[in-house]
């Protein structure tokens, strides 16, 4: 009797995209549509989903797809974009939409989350048994447990939309604005992918699907510093600039231009008047890193702090390099060996390392004790030490090796006697690095032609703190303006294709679509918080008619609030009948035609018009702000208007008083009626 036994079926191995590819132009797809058509494109396009076997995208009103990624080093990664509807999934209203000055927008009907987790969420419960993961940090918990010790948050439900562990997070609404949340990229526990990588991604990803305009907050650090003051002083914008990123909104009432002075002021300090205002310890660090930038000067205290994370970034490199690939720790073959150790040349050689030591200290003991201003020859130094070390071979061979390295803060100098000939040695204190006490800290003529061997990680980082709590106390103010702009923009002008700047401005051919931005209008005129425009793509054949039902689709499929909107009239076509083509009555060029189209059935009273919500809060800060801007506020409980906590005097280590009053009314309550009360002192009833 034969068997049948059926061929076991070859798997196929999946698809993935190249974290450094995905999103350049035709990779995967070019897209010329508005964002709304674009993303579900990509979705069913090239997107896996909806994905239904993952407890952690298991939340109401939200669908999950995941596109497959790899990293340069083949470690495979997944994309999750997750379909959120507000109405069905709470909060309704955008939070980030209000700070940035967006809360004129109405409620999209869709928002797009796009996630690189930091681990795989369809195996968020593959953990071992009796055990889990917390949906909100990733800890892995007792699966009994309602309550994360880690987090303190509710491990029964998903916290996938607020973790603050996900290497990319990122959200557009349907109309185009989004916000970039979160990016962590190796000092944020990414193992794959650098911050650089992560931004890249992210940003020919907005490009690719034609985003308007994404906002982010930089509250990052680095270095145990506030980065963007640290890279706004080194390279004068902060780090999310490399990608276009700008001034959005400034907490606090600061303008742009404002903005703009202050960040050219501190970017541009000069050396010499940094040196001036410092004591002598700073003034050693800018001789030391001088000397270190030759044959190139360094005039600003920008060129120097950039100097020194361009140590650090190199330092890391190489030590990031010389790891393991799990990035548990150095290799033990680390070259690194300084003379504070083991003198270099002392694997190869035939001495043990501590006969090595014992000749290094005994040719350093000569030197101690001769007059530092003295040079010693080769030949008095050598026999001097023979008292303590007879093999003369010994004690070449470490003469060659201690030449112009930090021993414990000190430096053997050598040259070559113009007169003898031969060589001298003689020992030079170098305190943090640089030179003799007895120099003024502007003096550098001692190192010319010597060698300084490049400082230390840890002493790089030493160095670049202090220089930057210099800079914080030499200007406080100017610092104070970078530290309260938080809230930056870019337009990646999503409402053009990436092919506008190559468009025919001579002629138009016929068959080319039309894209048209539609501003929509009242019956009365003009509405006092309009919302933004939309975009409508139409082909080269398509009537007045068809784009009256275009815009009115538009506008119903993005917001909430405009789901029984009818377009009534388009004012520059005025007298068109709907039937006749948009190429008979429409002559323009260029790759955009800008249009008003008046509109009706809008639910004004609907908590879905604007993302600010039904609720009416005025703010009238002494700094200027009439409009929240994410800091942190307090509401008067006599005129009910809300002012910064900090600019009435509360500290940000205090808490927010439930009751207290402005000075305005505490003015009015006086008894005098002219004497203002301080209300850090007295400002509760």
């Amino acid at each position: 009797m034969v068997l049948y036994r059926p061929q076991k079926r070859a798997r196929v191995q999946e698809l993935r995209h190249s974290v450094s590819t995905l999103g350049k132009p035709g990779c995967p797809a070019d897209y010329k549509e508005p964002f709304r058509s674009n993303i579900r494109s990509f979705l069913h396009d090239f997107a896996r989903g909806p994905v239904s076997n993952a407890p952690a995208l298991s939340l109401p009103g939200v669908k999950a797809w995941r596109v497959p990624l790899q990293s340069e080093n083949g470690v495979p990664l997944s994309l999750y974009i997750l379909d959120e509807k507000p109405s069905l999934s709470p909060p309704l209203h955008c939070e980030r939409c209000r700070v940035l000055g967006w809360s004129h927008h109405p409620v999209c009907r869709n928002r797009y989350h796009f996630i690189i987790a930091s681990i795989e969420l369809q195996e968020s419960y593959g953990v071992g048994k009796g055990r889990k993961l917390c949906l909100s940090c990733f800890c892995v918990i007792p699966a009994s447990t309602k309550m994360c010790p880690g987090c303190g948050s509710n491990a029964m439900r998903s916290k996938i939309l607020e973790a603050r562990t996900h290497l990319l997070h990122g959200l557009i609404h349907t109309n185009g604005y989004g916000h970039l949340l979160r990016v962590n990229g190796r000092e944020g526990g990414s193992q794959t992918l650098s911050g650089r990588e992560i931004m890249d991604l992210w940003d020919r990803l907005c490009t690719m699907l034609r985003a308007r305009k994404v906002s982010v907050m930089d509250v990052s650090r680095k270095y145990n510093m506030e980065y963007r003051l640290l890279h706004a002083i080194a390279y004068g914008h902060c780090w999310y600039g490399r990608w276009g990123y700008s001034f959005g909104r400034g907490s606090y009432n600061i303008a742009l231009s404002q903005y703009k002075k202050t960040l050219f002021t501190i970017s541009h300090i000069p050396l010499e008047t940094f040196i001036n205002s410092i004591d002598k310890k700073h003034s050693r660090i800018v001789s030391l890193y001088k000397h270190l930038a030759k044959p190139s000067s360094v005039n600003s205290v920008a060129q120097l702090m950039c100097m020194m994370m361009e140590f650090l970034n190199k330092i890391s490199r190489k030590s990031s390099i010389a790891n393991t690939n799990t990035g548990q720790g150095a290799c033990s073959d680390d070259k690194d060996t300084g003379c504070n150790q083991t003198p270099s040349g002392a694997v190869a050689c035939r001495w043990p390392s501590k006969r090595l030591e014992q000749a290094q200290e005994a040719l350093l003991r000569v030197l101690r004790t001769a007059d530092k201003a003295t040079w010693l020859s080769r030949q008095i130094l050598r026999e001097n030490a023979r008292s303590h070390i007879g093999d003369t071979g010994l004690l070449d061979f470490v003469l060659k090796g201690f030449v112009d390295k930090n021993i414990n803060h000190e430096v053997v100098r050598r040259r070559i006697n113009e007169t003898t000939r031969m060589l001298e040695y003689r020992l030079e204190a170098m305190g943090t690095g640089l030179d003799d006490q007895r120099q003024g800290p502007h003096d550098a003529q001692h190192y010319t032609g010597v060698v300084v061997e490049q400082p230390k990680y840890d002493e790089v980082l030493e160095h670049l703190t202090l220089v930057y709590h210099a800079v914080r106390e030499l200007m406080p103010k100017d610092a104070q303006i970078l530290m309260d702009v938080k809230q930056l923009i870019k337009d990646y002008m999503g409402e053009f294709s990436r092919d506008h700047y190559e468009f025919n401005l001579k002629r138009r051919h016929p068959d080319d679509p039309f894209r048209m931005l539609c501003y929509l209008i009242t019956e009365n005129g003009h509405q006092k918080d309009p919302p933004p425009p939309e975009l409508v793509v139409l082909p080269g054949n398509a009537t007045i008619g068809d784009l009256k039902r275009a815009a009115e689709e538009a506008f119903q499929d993005v917001y909430l609030s405009f789901e029984r909107l009818q377009v009534l009239a388009i004012p520059k076509l005025q007298g068109a009948k709907d039937s006749q083509r948009l190429s008979t009555v429409l002559n323009f060029r260029g790759p955009l035609c800008l249009l008003e189209v008046v509109g009706t059935g809008v639910e004004k009273n609907s908590s879905a018009r604007h993302e600010a919500g039904l609720e009416q809060w005025v703010v009238d800060c002494p700094c200027g702000t009439t409009d929240d801007d994410g800091e942190r506020m307090g509401e008067c409980i006599l005129c009910q208007i809300w002012l910064h906590t900090r600019c009435i005097g509360i500290r940000d280590s205090e808490p927010v008083p439930q009751q207290f009053v402005c000075n305005l009314c505490s003015w009015q309550l006086s008894p005098s009626g002219g004497c203002s009360v301080d209300l850090h002192e007295d400002r509760s009833l």
